[in-house]
């Protein structure tokens, strides 16, 4: 028997900041935020101290993830004109995962939790911006990322 669940994705962020250094070179920071989770309920056997069956009983399984990222960025814009800058992007600093898994059943159900061994995030992106104005414009890159495609609002300041 298969019972619906409950899936969220509480936060997810990806913030990128950028100080051009010259017209080609650009650096900056990467701030990235995801908070997700599922929890759905079980059917499974109870147990005594003896290990004799006492019965069935549903229990929720749940299980959660969450990372954060701090990174440096570096971005070698080139063939940029007054509306499209295209660009890559190499990014490293801080980055660290945490998986939780809560199995349910009784007081003794199982529990684990696992975090990056080495907390380094790395990045690197092939992007693109299109400006509509002098100022604001939408961005799309792809790569190896928190995510494979990421994309949004770009604005000059």
């Amino acid at each position: 028997e298969i019972r619906s669940g409950d899936w969220s994705s509480d936060v997810c962020s990806s913030d990128l900041f950028e100080y051009a250094v010259s017209e080609k070179v650009g650096l900056g920071l990467v701030i990235r935020g995801l908070s997700s989770s599922i929890e759905y309920p079980v059917e499974g056997a109870v147990y005594n101290e003896n290990g004799g069956y006492e019965g069935d009983t549903t229990y929720m399984w749940k299980q959660s993830s969450s990372h954060i990222g701090v990174m440096a960025r570096f971005n070698y814009h080139f063939a940029t004109g007054k509306k499209i800058d295209p660009y890559v992007g190499l990014g490293i600093g801080y980055g660290n995962t945490t998986y939780k898994w809560d199995f349910g059943g009784d007081e003794d159900g199982v529990a684990l939790e696992i975090s990056s061994l080495i907390p380094i995030g790395m990045e690197f992106t092939v992007g693109m911006r299109y400006f509509f104005s002098d100022n604001i414009g939408a961005y799309a890159e792809v790569g190896l990322s928190k995510s494979i495609a990421n994309f949004g609002l770009a604005i000059k300041i």
